[in-house]
Order: structure tokens, then sequence, then C-alpha cells
């Protein structure tokens, strides 16, 4: 069983989200993170806050996911796991492109 808790508020969550090399906790594979955007929901219509991304293996597609799941804190026993979702491995600056 995995349990899902959000701790964090959204405006604590946007201050913490920073573009790097991230691995999540139960695949162990790596995805570098761009930054933050905005997903529209066809459902409801409404603007929701997102985590862009890539994975660093297979087609390497470029990949969104809410804000609200990339930050949840997972608790799972199956994978002897207690702690973030995604946790940073490597942090980028913020320019990591010569101009």
């Amino acid at each position: 069983k995995v349990e899902v808790k959000n701790i964090l508020r959204e405006e604590e969550i946007m201050a913490k989200i920073e573009p790097g090399i991230y691995q999540h906790y139960k695949t162990k594979k790596f995805y570098y993170i761009l930054g933050e955007g905005v997903l529209d929901d066809s459902i409801t219509g409404e603007r929701v806050p997102a985590v862009m991304y890539r994975p660093l293996y297979g087609d390497r597609q470029l990949t969104a996911r809410t804000l609200e799941n990339f930050m949840e804190w997972i608790e799972s026993a199956e994978h002897d796991w207690n702690g973030p979702r995604f946790v940073l491995i490597k942090r980028f600056p913020e320019t990591i492109v010569d101009e």
C-alpha cells in the first residue's frame, strides 16, 4: 500500500522546484526537470500548476505532471520509502545554455 500526503502549500511548493536531475522513488529512473508551467484540465477547464520534465531514458519525450503530484510525500512499505516522489540529485544553474 502506498500512502500519499501533500504536506506543503502551493506557494511553498513553487519555491522548492529547482531545475535539475531528479530521481523517481519507485522506478529509480532519472528525469531532467525543466521548471514550472500550467496545464489546462480538459474535463474541468481549470488551469493547474505543473512541472515540465524529460525522462532521461526511452524517447525522452517532454512530459508534464501536476505540481501537486510531483511534490507528494510517499510512504511505501513495498518500496521501503518514506519521502518525496521525486528527489533532487543534481541542481542546475538558472541558465544552462550559452548565449
